[in-house]
Protein backbone atom coordinates (compact mmCIF):
# COMPACT_ATOMS: atom_id res chain seq x y z
CA UNK A 1 0.00 0.00 0.00
CA UNK A 2 3.27 2.00 0.68
CA UNK A 3 4.40 1.64 -2.63
CA UNK A 4 0.82 2.38 -4.36
CA UNK A 5 0.96 5.98 -2.17
CA UNK A 6 4.06 6.59 -2.81
CA UNK A 7 4.10 6.50 -6.63
CA UNK A 8 1.20 8.08 -6.50
CA UNK A 9 2.25 11.36 -4.67
CA UNK A 10 5.22 12.16 -7.45
CA UNK A 11 4.28 15.10 -9.65
CA UNK A 12 4.62 13.72 -13.26
CA UNK A 13 7.99 15.10 -15.36
CA UNK A 14 5.92 15.43 -18.24
CA UNK A 15 2.31 17.33 -18.51
CA UNK A 16 -0.41 15.84 -21.29
CA UNK A 17 -0.59 17.89 -24.94
CA UNK A 18 -3.03 20.71 -25.62
CA UNK A 19 -5.71 19.37 -28.23
CA UNK A 20 -3.67 21.60 -30.89
CA UNK A 21 -0.46 20.13 -30.26
CA UNK A 22 -1.98 16.75 -30.78
CA UNK A 23 -3.83 17.92 -34.26
CA UNK A 24 -0.43 19.69 -35.11
CA UNK A 25 2.40 17.08 -34.42
CA UNK A 26 -0.58 14.31 -36.31
CA UNK A 27 -0.74 16.40 -39.74
CA UNK A 28 3.09 16.92 -39.18
CA UNK A 29 3.45 13.48 -39.28
CA UNK A 30 1.22 12.17 -41.67
CA UNK A 31 3.03 15.33 -44.42
CA UNK A 32 6.35 13.77 -43.24
CA UNK A 33 5.54 10.17 -43.72
CA UNK A 34 5.62 9.19 -39.88
CA UNK A 35 3.72 6.99 -37.87
CA UNK A 36 2.83 8.92 -34.56
CA UNK A 37 1.58 6.87 -31.46
CA UNK A 38 0.85 8.46 -28.14
CA UNK A 39 1.49 6.98 -24.54
CA UNK A 40 -0.67 6.99 -22.22
CA UNK A 41 0.94 7.41 -18.45
CA UNK A 42 4.90 6.55 -19.62
CA UNK A 43 7.44 6.04 -17.19
CA UNK A 44 9.90 4.27 -15.53
CA UNK A 45 11.19 3.85 -12.16
CA UNK A 46 12.55 7.33 -11.73
CA UNK A 47 10.24 9.50 -13.85
CA UNK A 48 6.67 9.40 -14.86
CA UNK A 49 5.70 10.96 -18.03
CA UNK A 50 1.21 11.88 -18.39
CA UNK A 51 1.84 11.83 -22.28
CA UNK A 52 4.54 10.89 -24.59
CA UNK A 53 4.76 11.35 -28.27
CA UNK A 54 6.50 8.42 -30.33
CA UNK A 55 7.49 8.99 -33.69
CA UNK A 56 7.92 5.93 -35.62
CA UNK A 57 9.60 5.93 -39.93
CA UNK A 58 6.95 4.66 -42.23
CA UNK A 59 6.63 0.92 -41.82
CA UNK A 60 9.02 0.66 -39.28
CA UNK A 61 9.00 -1.11 -35.55
CA UNK A 62 12.17 1.54 -34.55
CA UNK A 63 10.82 4.33 -32.57
CA UNK A 64 13.13 7.53 -34.20
CA UNK A 65 12.38 9.86 -31.13
CA UNK A 66 9.98 10.63 -28.03
CA UNK A 67 9.01 14.15 -28.04
CA UNK A 68 7.26 15.41 -24.09
CA UNK A 69 6.57 18.45 -22.55
CA UNK A 70 6.73 20.43 -19.37
CA UNK A 71 4.72 23.67 -18.10
CA UNK A 72 7.41 25.62 -20.16
CA UNK A 73 8.72 23.55 -22.96
CA UNK A 74 8.46 20.61 -25.17
CA UNK A 75 11.52 18.48 -25.61
CA UNK A 76 12.66 16.35 -27.89
CA UNK A 77 14.93 13.05 -27.23
CA UNK A 78 16.14 11.07 -30.27
CA UNK A 79 17.12 7.47 -30.08
CA UNK A 80 20.60 8.75 -30.94
CA UNK A 81 21.40 11.72 -29.61
CA UNK A 82 21.31 14.49 -27.32
CA UNK A 83 17.72 15.68 -25.65
CA UNK A 84 16.29 19.40 -26.88
CA UNK A 85 14.32 21.79 -25.43
CA UNK A 86 11.61 23.84 -27.25
CA UNK A 87 9.65 27.22 -26.78
CA UNK A 88 6.68 25.34 -29.05
CA UNK A 89 5.42 22.34 -30.58
CA UNK A 90 6.26 23.61 -33.67
CA UNK A 91 9.44 24.71 -33.04
CA UNK A 92 10.05 21.20 -31.92
CA UNK A 93 8.50 19.28 -34.98
CA UNK A 94 11.14 21.65 -37.19
CA UNK A 95 14.46 20.27 -35.82
CA UNK A 96 13.03 16.88 -36.90
CA UNK A 97 12.68 17.63 -40.39
CA UNK A 98 16.58 16.52 -41.82
CA UNK A 99 18.37 19.34 -42.99
CA UNK A 100 18.66 19.63 -46.68
CA UNK A 101 22.68 19.97 -48.00
CA UNK A 102 23.15 23.05 -49.26
CA UNK A 103 24.56 22.65 -52.85
CA UNK A 104 26.73 25.76 -53.77
CA UNK A 105 26.59 26.94 -57.09
CA UNK A 106 28.11 30.24 -57.65
CA UNK A 107 31.70 28.80 -56.81
CA UNK A 108 34.21 29.43 -59.05
CA UNK A 109 37.63 27.30 -59.23
CA UNK A 110 40.19 29.07 -58.35
CA UNK A 111 43.42 28.90 -61.12
CA UNK A 112 46.32 28.24 -59.76
CA UNK A 113 49.37 29.62 -62.38
CA UNK A 114 52.99 28.63 -61.47
CA UNK A 115 55.85 29.58 -63.15
CA UNK A 116 58.88 27.61 -63.26
CA UNK A 117 62.49 28.76 -64.66
CA UNK A 118 64.14 25.84 -66.30
CA UNK A 119 67.02 26.30 -68.23
CA UNK A 120 66.35 30.05 -68.79
CA UNK A 121 62.82 29.65 -70.14
CA UNK A 122 59.44 30.49 -68.33
CA UNK A 123 57.11 27.37 -68.52
CA UNK A 124 53.71 27.85 -66.56
CA UNK A 125 51.77 25.51 -64.93
CA UNK A 126 48.33 25.12 -64.10
CA UNK A 127 46.50 23.24 -61.67
CA UNK A 128 44.00 20.74 -63.22
CA UNK A 129 42.35 19.18 -59.96
CA UNK A 130 43.05 15.68 -59.79
CA UNK A 131 44.91 15.02 -62.93
CA UNK A 132 47.46 16.98 -61.54
CA UNK A 133 49.11 20.03 -62.86
CA UNK A 134 49.01 20.71 -66.99
CA UNK A 135 52.16 23.00 -68.76
CA UNK A 136 50.52 26.20 -70.27
CA UNK A 137 52.68 27.78 -72.87
CA UNK A 138 55.87 28.20 -72.71
CA UNK A 139 58.21 31.37 -73.68
CA UNK A 140 61.99 32.21 -73.43
CA UNK A 141 62.95 35.09 -71.06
Amino acid sequence: MQAAQSFSSRLPRGLSFPLSDLVLAQSWSDFHGLRMTVRLDHGSDDEEYEEILAFYGSGSLLCRCFVWRDAQSVFVQPMVGCRQRFDSMADALESLVSKRKVVATDIKPVCLRIPVIVNGQSRFFRASGAAGWNEERSASI
